[in-house]
């Protein structure tokens, strides 16, 4: 293992027995040894390394004792590596200089001299061992100077800092002591600071301003020369008892020195002026006050609502206006000093538990609640009250709104509501509202249980309602909406919803925008009604009419083929025979005519029969039936038909022949409207499943559109095909881009 702390010396020969000695000749030096046979391996394992010498031996293969020397000590820019070259050769002045122009400090001859190579080996140490020690002494010292910057750029940044605290604590108490006389100076109450004995040793700028005294006729008088003479002796008493603590408030009025009195509201407070026990008096000017009680007075009397003034504390009446008398048939004189109780306007519960929230709160707002009139009618009302004092004393002012002719039209508005509802339940329909500026819905109570929600349960949103639609209908439902909007006509549409119990249901939607005066949407009115009953019964209207044609077309069939069938057979016999010699024409035009028609006519009865119920499907299978439906037209059309099938059972009769009839139905729409040169049939069992792929690359229609015109009849009629036996159908297509059915039906 190598340590940190010796000094590194490299030894390169390319004899192992001449490392070998120089291994043994260095085995007392306290160094890091470093071998090497050869250059290229010298300068990977001192590759990173601070040599502190090298001893090199300059004949070697590949990369010589010079070529290592210059490499060496070009990767040590800066820090030059001292070589001592070993040779057994002799070596010319141009040899001489090459070997210190790449770095040497010394030769020595072989066989060397063990004392003299360990001599000079000693010196380079020592002089590499005081380089370092002056390297180190250099970085400790500069370490040191910049430790000691740093604390004093350290002592000069806390004598700055500390320097500014105290420069900003100054500042900020100044700051504080002008704030204060500011505010002190600012505040429209009159503010007396007064001593125990009662006289004035500070007042605000107000008491100057306001009472017309210079501080110099206030300070170090009695708080008596503030106010009137005539009330000194009742002033006296209540500042005396304010001094000691016995009372907190004065209501006498302060006195200018143009013997002008102003009435006022006086509170008092203790506490420490310059370090010296004192009282503050702040004083309100309550003229306004007074003013406004003279104002507050006529509202009240004139207010059409009833009103009423109560004592706080025992529930009294102190005033009420005309409205109160008129509304509750009572006489002012039969009011005044009684109580709600005491009038029978409320019971004690009732108005325990209103007046209970005022005191909590402080008011109350449009509380609904009845009241008795003096002749027993009920007044169905909206209370609000408000906490108020007035000098000294606590009020309630009430002030009461009557409702009743409201309330009984709100009830016969719930009983229509209730009936309207009703109605909606018993024929399944709902309605809604959406607000086009806030988005805001609004379901009926059947809206709600029609989505299979319970009725008022939460709010709607238009995202809930998106969610609710079938995800195949979607597309479908919002290409109306958006046509509705652009084109402002009503919206017709069937979709599905799923329930959040995973059932399906079809309903019917009709809507309409309203518009303001200015022509702008303000918000959709709408119906939804349930049809999956109505849906089932069409599909089962369907479903019968398929088997009837089915059963007819069976019935048809057989007649043509087992009637006529045989009949045309036994003409061409009969015609066979006329090769007889009597005939009147010559055998081969007899034969020639007979087979012409009755070949005809055989062909026109397999058509027939074919389409009307082909008996390959009967016979054969789905598969067969549709590959012999193609092979027919194959001759007969321009089109390419690739037929695919992995189906190797039978269905039944309603599958197979809802499929089939599915199958020929599409490919004369290719053949009639598509203008396609492919088309791809797919039919694939996957055991649970039948699917059914139809690809063709025609000219492609918009089907939302097909639809929603209703010329889609044939489409409509596809979808009906599908759904009688469980399926489901996926149409893609658009313009240009062909037809791409999906046919999925349970198995």
């Amino acid at each position: 293992m190598q340590s940190t702390n010796l000094p590194n010396l490299l030894i390169v020969d390319d004899n192992k027995e001449n490392l070998a000695f120089l291994r043994s000749v260095l085995r007392k030096t306290h160094v890091n040894l470093f071998e090497a046979l050869s250059g290229s391996e010298a300068m990977k394992k001192t590759h990173g390394v601070e040599l502190a010498l090298a001893i090199i031996d300059i004949q070697m293969p590949g990369m010589d004792g010079y070529e290592l020397a210059i490499k060496i000590n070009n990767e040590r820019v800066g820090a030059k590596v001292p070589i001592i070259f070993l040779t057994a050769s002799y070596f010319n002045e141009m040899d001489v200089f090459t070997g210190y122009n790449s770095g040497a400090v010394d030769y020595l001859f072989k066989p060397v001299t063990t004392h003299i190579l360990l001599s000079k080996i000693n010196v380079f140490l020592d002089l590499y061992i005081q380089k370092q020690t002056v390297i180190q002494n250099i970085t400790e010292r500069m370490q040191a100077e910049e430790k000691l910057k740093l604390l004093n750029e350290e002592l000069e940044d806390r004598v700055n800092k500390r320097t500014a605290e105290l420069v900003k604590s100054n500042n900020a108490i100044q700051q504080i002591r002008k704030n204060y006389q500011t505010f002190f100076n600012s505040i429209n109450d009159f503010i007396f600071v007064v001593d125990i004995q009662g006289n004035i040793i500070q007042t605000s700028a107000t008491v100057i301003r306001r009472l017309g005294y210079t501080s110099d006729e206030l300070i170090g008088k009695s708080i008596l020369t503030a106010h009137p003479n005539e009330r000194h002796d009742e002033a006296g008493r209540i500042i005396d008892k304010i001094l000691n603590g016995r009372k907190t408030t004065c209501n006498i009025p302060l006195m200018t020195k143009m013997r002008v009195q102003i009435p006022v509201e006086t509170k008092a407070s203790h506490g420490h002026w310059n370090g010296k026990p004192v009282t503050f008096l702040v004083t309100k000017d309550i003229s306004k006050i007074k003013l406004s009680e003279e104002k507050f007075s006529k509202v009240f009397h004139i207010n059409p609502s009833a009103c009423s003034l109560n004592n706080k504390d025992d529930q009294k009446f102190v005033e009420v206006n005309e409205a109160f008398q008129t509304l509750l048939g009572f006489d002012k004189s039969e009011v005044i000093g009684n109580t709600a109780i005491g009038l029978g306007l409320m019971t004690p519960e009732t108005r325990n538990a209103i007046f209970h929230q005022a005191d909590y709160k402080g008011n109350l707002r449009n509380i609904e609640v009845d009241l008795k009139a003096k002749n027993g009618e009920i007044k169905h009302v909206a209370l609000s009250s408000e906490n108020i004092k007035v000098q000294d004393k606590n009020y309630r002012f009430m002030v009461v709104h009557d409702f009743t002719k409201r309330k009984m039209a709100e009830k016969a508005l719930k009983e229509s509501e209730a009936m309207l509802h009703k109605a909606q339940q018993i024929a399944h329909i709902g309605s809604w509202e959406l607000d086009d500026t806030t988005h805001d819905l609004q379901w009926s109570d059947e809206t709600f249980r029609m989505f299979g929600y319970i009725p008022r349960s939460f709010k709607p949103t238009m995202d809930l309602f998106l969610q609710s639609v079938h995800p195949e209908d979607l597309p479908v439902m919002i290409n109306s909406i958006t046509r509705a909007w652009n084109t402002r006509q009503p919206f017709n549409q069937d979709h599905r919803i799923i329930l959040p119990d995973g059932q399906v249901r079809f309903v019917h939607e009709k809507a309409e925008i309203i518009y303001n005066k200015a022509g702008e949407p303000v918000k959709w009115m709408g119906t939804v009604q349930d049809i999956t009953e109505k849906k089932q019964i069409q599909r089962n209207i369907v479903k019968a009419i398929i088997e009837t044609e089915e059963k007819e077309r069976a019935y048809f069939s057989k007649e043509l083929h087992d009637g006529l069938g045989p009949l045309l057979s036994t003409i061409k016999l009969y015609l066979q025979w006329s090769e007889r010699p009597k005939s009147s024409k010559s055998r081969e035009e007899i034969i020639q005519k007979a087979e012409e028609v009755l070949e005809d006519a055989l062909t026109t009865v397999k058509e027939i029969s074919n389409k009307l119920s082909p008996h390959l499907l009967k016979n054969d299978g789905l598969s067969s039936a549709i590959k012999s439906f193609i092979d027919q037209l194959g001759e007969s059309c321009n089109i390419r038909f690739d037929f695919q099938s992995n189906t190797t059972r039978r269905f039944s009769m309603e599958i197979e022949s809802a499929v089939y009839r599915a199958a020929t139905e599409c490919i004369n729409n290719t053949i009639k409207h598509g203008k396609a040169h492919t088309v791809t049939i797919i039919l694939n069992d996957s055991g649970s499943h039948l699917n059914i792929r139809y690809i063709d690359d025609g000219i492609g229609f918009d089907i939302s559109k097909t639809l929603s015109i209703k010329k889609g009849l044939g489409l409509f009629n596809l979808q009906n095909r599908i759904e009688t036996v469980g399926g489901i159908i996926k149409m893609f297509s658009k313009k240009g881009h062909g037809v791409d059915y999906h046919i999925i039906i349970n198995l």
